[in-house]
Order: C-alpha cells, then sequence, then structure tokens
C-alpha cells in the first residue's frame, strides 16, 4: 500500500530481490543490502553503521551455524543483564592484543612464540577468590610432561615449592 498521507509504504507481503539487485536507503545509496549468489552483505558506504535494540531488557543476539546442521548463539549484548557474552571460543590470531582498562592498561597476546601478560599501570594482582583453593604454578618438567612448581596453599595458609629453589650468586635469602 502506498500511502501519500502517511508518507509511506505499507507491505503485507514478502519483498524479494534476486541475486545482485541491491536494496538501497539514503539519497545516494549509501547503505545497502545484496545477496550474491552464495554470500549476504549488509554495506555502509558513509558514516557509521549501529544496531539499535530499544526493547527494554532486549538483546541483540549473533548466530550462526554451529557445525553439525543447526544454529548457535555465538556471541550477545544482553540488555537485561547490561553485559556482553561469548557462548563460543573467541580466537584471536598471533601478535592480536586483547586490552582492558581505559587505554592500554593491561594486554594479553600470544607473539607466535611465547604468551605475554603485560600490565603498565598500577600493581597486578594475581588473587584466588575461591574458598580454601590454591594458585598453583605449573611448567614442563624436562620430559615432555607438566609438573607443579610452586603452590600458594589457601586452604592451609602456606606457600609450598615442590621443586628446587635455586638462588643465583650474590643474592641473599631473607627470613624474619
Amino acid at each position: 500500500t502506498i500511502d501519500g498521507s502517511a508518507t509511506k509504504v505499507t507491505l503485507q507481503k514478502d519483498l524479494r530481490a534476486d541475486d545482485g539487485v541491491k536494496i538501497q536507503a539514503g539519497v545516494s545509496g549509501d547503505l545497502f543490502m545484496v545477496h550474491e549468489s552464495s554470500t549476504g552483505k549488509i554495506t555502509n558506504g558513509t558514516g557509521n553503521l549501529e544496531i539499535i535494540q530499544n526493547t527494554d531488557d532486549g538483546d541483540i543476539l549473533f548466530k550462526s551455524d554451529d557445525g553439525s546442521g543447526g544454529v548457535a548463539e555465538y556471541f550477545r549484548l544482553d540488555g537485561g543483564e547490561v553485559g556482553s557474552y561469548f557462548s563460543k571460543n573467541v580466537h584471536l590470531a598471533d601478535s592480536v592484543q586483547l586490552r582492558l582498562g581505559n587505554g592500554n592498561d593491561i594486554a594479553i597476546l600470544h607473539d607466535g612464540s611465547n604468551t605475554n601478560f603485560l600490565n603498565s599501570t598500577g600493581d597486578l594482582i594475581l588473587a584466588n577468590l575461591a574458598n580454601d583453593k590454591d594458585i598453583i604454578f605449573k611448567s614442563d618438567d624436562g620430559s615432555g610432561g607438566v609438573t607443579e612448581y610452586l603452590r600458594v596453599d589457601g586452604s592451609q595458609t602456606r606457600t609450598l615449592v615442590s621443586k628446587n629453589l635455586d638462588l643465583l650468586d650474590n643474592v641473599r635469602l631473607r627470613l624474619g
């Protein structure tokens, strides 16, 4: 229905565009949606592209094939919980940083050889808030396995050293 007094067109049936035919918006057609044989695209040619959910406590869901013929949620902007939730693994390529804080406060990255935790402000605090649980440091055991080297034991309130502790020359061991 074309309603000149309401200045709108109302569709009562599906609108279908053939492959390669764009559905455009904007004076210059800057925003368009198109399906090209096996790929669907939404393209914006100017300014920002905003996706807005105005429903109180409403979510924006990003779903895709789940690898076994179904569809699964991968990422959700949750308006009720006011948070972003990842439902599937997040993979960052080598040397791509996961940054936390305003600016470059902390970054976590793998550079192809090493994993780096980089803190640029304040103290770096590692805390286990679970009652009677430990912080355990493990590494290669010299024969292809992994073993514990150090444990901060929360239930026993002590620190356990599981492997030899060697102090280098001119390093003091201070007690008391």
